[in-house]
C-alpha cells in the first residue's frame, strides 16, 4: 500500500525527531512510518540546521558519545533529507508568524523554513502550529 506521503516534501520539526531517537518504543511510527519512507525515497523530509542544534543539545549534556554521533550522522547528505540554513527570506517570515501568531522564535524558524521549502505536511509534537493553517501530522498519534 502506498503511504499517502508518497513524493510529498514533509518537515520534521526537532521533537518528532527526538522521539524517534530516544524513544522509539513508544513513538514505533515514527520509524516506519517517516523514517523507513525516508529510506526508501518515498518521500523528502526537510529540517532547519537549528533542529541539528536542538538534537545535539542532550547527548552532550550528558556525556553520551554513541548517541551523540548517531544524531550527527543521521544529518548526513541524503539525497531525500534536505536541511536548510536561515536566510533573509526565511527570517523575514519568521517575523511575520511571531507578530501574527506569537511563536517563539524557535517554532517560527521551523514553520518558515518548511514554507520556503515548499513542504506539503509538518511532523510534530506542537499542536499549536494548525493555527497557521498548516497540514500538520502529531507524531503523538501516529
Amino acid at each position: 500500500m502506498v503511504s499517502p506521503l508518497y513524493r510529498q516534501r514533509v518537515y520534521v520539526d526537532t521533537n518528532a525527531l527526538i522521539y524517534a531517537f530516544e524513544a522509539p518504543s513508544q513513538y514505533p511510527r515514527l520509524q516506519t512510518h517517516f523514517l523507513d519512507l525516508l529510506t526508501r525515497g518515498e518521500l523528502t523530509l526537510v529540517t532547519s540546521w537549528i533542529t541539528f542544534a536542538e538534537v545535539l543539545v542532550k547527548p552532550l549534556q550528558t556525556g553520551n558519545t554513541v548517541e551523540e554521533a548517531g544524531n550527527r550522522a543521521f544529518f548526513a547528505p541524503c539525497i531525500h533529507f534536505e536541511i536548510r540554513p536561515v536566510d533573509q527570506a526565511i527570517s523575514n517570515q519568521v517575523a511575520s508568524l511571531r507578530a501574527l501568531h506569537g511563536f517563539k522564535l524557535p517554532d517560527a524558524i521551523h514553520i518558515a523554513t518548511g514554507m520556503a521549502a515548499g513542504c506539503t505536511h509538518y511532523l510534530t509534537g506542537d499542536a499549536k502550529w494548525t493555527k497557521t493553517g498548516l497540514q500538520v501530522i502529531s507524531a503523538a498519534s501516529l
